[in-house]
């Protein structure tokens, strides 16, 4: 008697995990047709969560069917959700319905107190470990056309998402021209970072109790450092760091004796956490985001500055990592280079507090009976009042006012 082989059954294809506490994402697009043969490791579909896009590879193989509910781009889907079908050649998907393979979503584990957001591990699970893998990449256009810089430039100051436009310049690239004629259209939604965006802030309105103190300090030390520095550096070394980098960095060197501020919100419960990773906003084409450098306490100078610039050039790219811009304790902002002193720089739930830095003055002061010059800086620390009051978030400006004025030459 001939043993056949048993009869290979159809893998349904589930919406993965992508983060911790992730339970829903939005559809980007499909990466293979219907009736497209698709091989275990090809690119799937995308998914966004957040300010990425990640594409999701398939781990079985057959011929993908997509069924009449199947998610279109734009969709929101959840975890464990059903989108599609592999089934083998030549059999038919409703041949194949009854004995389905269901693949069980299974439970991650528990979460690090305190690091509740998607993105709040270095290194999360892999989506491998569900129906498909993962892999980050950068946010997918609707068509991935090329854009023209100056087309990137006027849709950022329009407020324009290029991911919804068709170019009409060659090889369908996105001009001026486009994303002028598109702004002057109604405009159907907000772009995805900006819906992003505004899902973090809307959250941390609500969930928060913000106050902001104001102060200035004076940094005529810093200018004088870097003044110096630029004079002795080879082309080959780190670049100078920016003002921006200093004080973040400082942050995370004066952040251990201020640990109130270094704090995330779980729910309702909160949590001081004992390792510092610091964020900094980042302005880019597509909207804010905030790389986080993680251990910075235990950064010396030129290595924080040159992890955050690896950091930016992957941000200004679109190829940042998941696990790059999430699971920060701490936030620096800054608005010095536009000419703004004081903001009120908004809180980055579910941490409890921002230092948006303003711009360096050159600024005439007392100091006793006679009227020196110096270079000061303007601050504003947002904290939110529930995790902490006035007095600590005043002993933490006093402590990085102290530590800048007595900065050393080197």
């Amino acid at each position: 008697m001939h043993a056949f082989p048993p009869r290979r059954m159809s893998a349904e294809i589930l919406v993965p995990r992508l983060g911790w506490s992730m339970e829903e994402a939005t559809f980007s697009a499909w990466l293979r047709k219907e009736g497209d043969t698709v091989r275990p490791g090809d690119p799937l579909f995308a998914l966004e969560s957040d300010k990425a896009t990640q594409e999701v590879e398939a781990l079985d193989g057959g011929v993908l069917h997509l069924p009449s509910d199947a998610p279109k781009p734009g969709d929101i889907v959840r975890v464990g959700q059903r989108i599609g079908l592999l089934i083998p050649p030549g059999a038919s998907a409703r041949g194949e319905a009854a004995p389905q393979v269901t693949h069980e979503v299974p439970a991650l584990p528990a979460p690090v107190p305190g690091m509740s957001d998607p993105m709040a591990a270095a290194n999360p699970e892999p989506a491998s470990a569900l129906e498909a893998s993962t892999k980050p990449g950068f946010p997918i256009s609707k068509s991935r056309a090329p854009v023209t810089p100056r087309a990137r430039r006027v849709a950022r100051e329009l407020g324009v998402a290029l991911e919804e436009l068709s170019g009409t310049g060659r090889g369908g690239r996105i001009r001026e021209h486009d994303v002028r004629q598109a702004a002057s259209k109604p405009q159907p939604g907000l772009g995805r970072w900006r819906k992003a965006i505004a899902a973090r802030l809307s959250e941390g309105a609500r969930q928060s109790v913000p106050v902001t103190l104001h102060t200035s300090v004076d940094v005529s030390r810093w200018v004088e450092w870097r003044n110096h520095r630029k004079t002795v550096s080879s082309p080959h070394e780190v670049p100078v760091p920016s003002f921006t980098v200093m004080m973040a960095w400082l942050c995370g060197q004066v952040l251990p004796d201020h640990p109130a501020l270094n704090a995330r919100w779980d729910g309702d419960r909160l949590h001081r956490l004992a390792e510092i990773h610091v964020g900094i906003a980042v302005d880019t084409d597509e909207g804010l985001v905030v790389p986080v450098i993680r251990h910075a306490n235990r950064l010396k100078l030129p290595e924080f500055a040159a992890a955050f610039a690896t950091l930016v050039e992957k941000a200004r790219n679109q190829k940042l990592a998941s696990s790059e811009f999430g699971g920060g304790t701490f936030t620096v902002s800054s608005l010095g280079a536009f000419g703004i002193e004081f903001f009120t720089p908004v809180l980055n739930y579910p941490e409890c507090a921002i230092l948006g830095l303003g711009q360096i003055k050159r600024q005439p002061v007392f100091c006793g009976d006679q009227v020196q010059a110096q270079d000061r800086m303007a601050l504003s620390l947002t904290f939110d009042h529930r995790a902490l009051d006035g007095a600590p978030a005043a002993r933490f400006l006093q402590s990085l006012a102290a530590a800048m004025e007595s900065w050393g030459m080197e």
